[in-house]
């Protein structure tokens, strides 16, 4: 009984890890659009305009809900628009017509 129980801890963590089944990733599709950062792809180059005095010659440009109605937000965007890009190595959100599951 002691031995399998490392044996059954290790199939628990394969199978909780393996990607979703084709019938579970069925009729699932990425949502793109390119004009909002939560539509689309995020980070992208598509939120960035040319700059020459940054040394990626780039900077972020990312788009600026009303300012009248969410000052603190553009301000906060004000601050990053003015980076040279985004990471190097960055965690890619895709927006899906999945429903939302969180594993951990």
């Amino acid at each position: 009984m002691a031995r399998a129980l490392p044996s059954a801890v290790s199939l628990f963590v394969i199978v909780a890890f393996l990607p979703p089944s084709s019938a579970e990733a069925a009729g699932v599709q990425a949502l793109f659009d390119l004009n909002a950062p939560s539509a689309g792809p995020f980070p992208s180059d598509r939120f960035t305009i040319p700059e020459d005095s940054q040394n990626t010659r780039r900077r972020v440009n990312l788009p600026k809900p009303d300012c009248a109605v969410q000052v603190s937000d553009c301000q906060d965007l004000d601050v990053i628009d003015t980076l040279d890009g985004f990471n190097l190595q960055p965690r890619l959100s895709i927006p899906s017509t999945a429903r939302s599951t969180s594993r951990r």
